[in-house]
């Protein structure tokens, strides 16, 4: 059997098993699926990695490219860079415990407790969101403990970063995965600033052997969409009488922080890390995020323990940030158009029958790109963006806040609307359930995109 949207047949043809393996002397990752230039550019990637071939296995030192810099809580020697933020989830366990004594919040849960903002600088400032969550991602992935062989699937050949991660990409186009999205993007990433989404990502981990899965969500008749993602969050992140750390937590459930990895959040234009949820007393909800174009102002980054000093100390820091600041809030992203692709979706498995629907990717904005229309001539899709007036800086962001607004600034950063969410009546989510790595077998059959449909 075989389609026009790339089929069985093609893959298997183009991508069958060779008679002889050609593994890399490295990795050992198998190569024979490779052509010979492209067998060139990976060893080429583990030379050029500075450590990758050292088998140290050390956590102290990350790179020094800029484009591929990469920070975790394991670099315990080495301050952040300035657009990691890390001990933000306790942060925000106390302020959501403050306003829970305030009687502004009924209930709130969040991710596992060492996950890291990253935020776009300004070199990928209108491009970079879909990228920063994945470090977000892979940040969390080799921090937790539960399935701590994910570390070396991620470090190993070419460790996480911007460019490493179009790497990452290519090399799993070139071995047969997501054909159709590689056609899409033209078969290149690399030096590029081409959006990606949520699709991509899946393609990254699963190349990689880190088992995720994709969640589609659509309005329909019954619901919205927004209603939908709401639900699934809610589930996902509610903790279970194990999660439950403390004795304060079991006497009143109020806040709670749980074992469970970020999910990243995708709509067309943009996408955010979600880190939790939280209930008002009203009974609105609202999502809890890590979004990679809203950097976090200077005292509530300085309020996170263990920041006292770090990055900020170096020369010109805190002036370079609030810079960066001021430039955001006044131009947000000038993005004229985007070009939202199609992409297969299936409930459970491959079916060839399932429409095709658009794919969605990020840029860096915050809720600034309009609905697509599907053009009759063309697989793409040209998105107008709805073009406005810089939002005004409101008189207390004139002035630096005192730490008693960290809790309200904190909570303000990250909160989610369901307002906001309901702009939008289609997302897409990307979730990781730490299931065990994936055999070489499991890899081959996720080879081709697929999700499941709310």
């Amino acid at each position: 059997m075989s389609s026009a949207n790339g089929g069985y047949d093609e893959i298997e043809f183009l991508y069958s098993k060779p008679s002889e393996p050609f593994p890399c002397q490295f990795c050992g990752i198998e190569l024979s699926g490779l052509k010979e230039e492209k067998r060139q550019v990976h060893y080429e990637d583990h030379l050029s990695n500075r450590g990758l071939l050292s088998g140290s296995g050390s956590t102290q030192e990350p790179p020094s490219d800029g484009r591929n810099m990469f920070w975790r809580p394991s670099f315990d020697s080495v301050p952040p860079p300035s657009n990691f933020t890390p001990n933000l989830i306790p942060l925000l366990k106390k302020s959501l415990a403050v306003s829970h004594q305030n009687g502004e919040t009924r209930k709130a849960a969040l991710c596992y407790t060492k996950s890291v903002h990253v935020g776009v600088q300004m070199w990928d400032l209108t491009w970079g969101c879909g990228y920063r969550n994945f470090l977000m991602a892979c940040i969390a992935l080799m921090e937790q403990t539960t399935q701590p062989g994910y570390v070396k699937l991620l470090k190993h050949p070419i460790p996480p970063g911007v460019e490493n991660l179009q790497r990452w990409i290519e090399n799993a186009w070139d071995l047969g995965y997501d054909a159709e999205g590689a056609n899409q993007l033209q078969r290149r990433l690399l030096g590029t600033r081409k959006w990606i989404g949520t699709a991509e990502l899946y393609v990254a981990f699963i190349s990689r052997g880190v088992p995720c899965d994709l969640v589609d969500f659509h309005t329909d008749r019954t619901d919205s969409a927004a209603e939908k993602v709401v639900k699934w969050i809610t589930t996902y992140f509610s903790p279970s009488r194990e999660g439950v750390q403390t004795v304060n937590d079991v006497l009143n459930g109020a806040v709670t922080v749980t074992e469970r990895m970020p999910v990243i959040l995708q709509h067309a234009g943009h996408s955010r890390t979600v880190v939790g949820y939280e209930i008002q007393r009203n009974g609105e909800c609202n999502l809890l995020v890590f979004d990679p174009s809203k950097q976090l102002r200077l005292p509530s980054r300085t309020a996170a323990p263990g920041l006292q000093g770090g990055v900020e100390t170096r020369s010109h820091a805190s002036r370079d940030r609030k810079l960066m600041d001021r430039i955001k809030d006044t131009m947000f992203h000038p993005i004229n158009e985007i070009k939202a692709r199609k992409r297969k979706e299936s409930p459970a498995v491959i079916d060839l029958t399932q429409p095709t629907l658009k794919r969605p990717r990020s840029a860096s904005g915050n809720d600034v790109v309009g609905e697509a229309t599907e053009t009759s001539h063309s697989k793409s899709v040209e998105v107008e963006n709805q073009r406005g007036r810089p939002p005004p800086i409101e008189p207390d962001d004139e002035l630096p806040p005192t730490r008693g607004d960290v809790t309200r600034r904190m909570l303000n950063w990250s909160r989610l609307s369901m307002k906001r969410i309901g702009k939008k009546d289609k997302y897409q989510i990307l979730h990781f359930s730490l299931r065990d790595p994936l055999t070489d077998a499991e890899k081959l059959q996720r080879r081709v995109v697929t999700s499941l449909k709310l």
